[in-house]
């Protein structure tokens, strides 16, 4: 995508912004195109997440549409990464 649907995009910003990576579309394209992406996923240690990066995912996990169900309508990756989100903050 040169821009993607609004909940995508909502989603790729969360997963930076967990990771600690600039949350921008630019940002996650670069992430998204690295071999190792999915296993850093399977593999991160939410137990390392600071305070400060929990109270910025916040605007994204409280936002009632930003909910699997919803983004999977979108994209069913994305739907993934969204709970993904969703269970760093638990």
């Amino acid at each position: 995508y040169a821009k993607p649907p609004d909940m995508v995009m909502k989603t790729m910003c969360a997963v930076m912004t967990v990771m600690e990576k600039t949350p921008s579309w630019a940002q996650a394209k670069t992430e998204l195109n690295d071999v190792t992406f999915l296993n850093r996923i399977k593999t991160f240690e939410k137990d390392n997440i600071s305070n400060q990066t929990l109270r910025k995912i916040e605007k994204y996990t409280k936002d009632p549409q930003f909910t699997p169900k919803t983004v999977e309508k979108v994209s069913f990756a994305a739907g993934a990464l969204c709970m993904w989100v969703h269970a760093m903050k638990v």
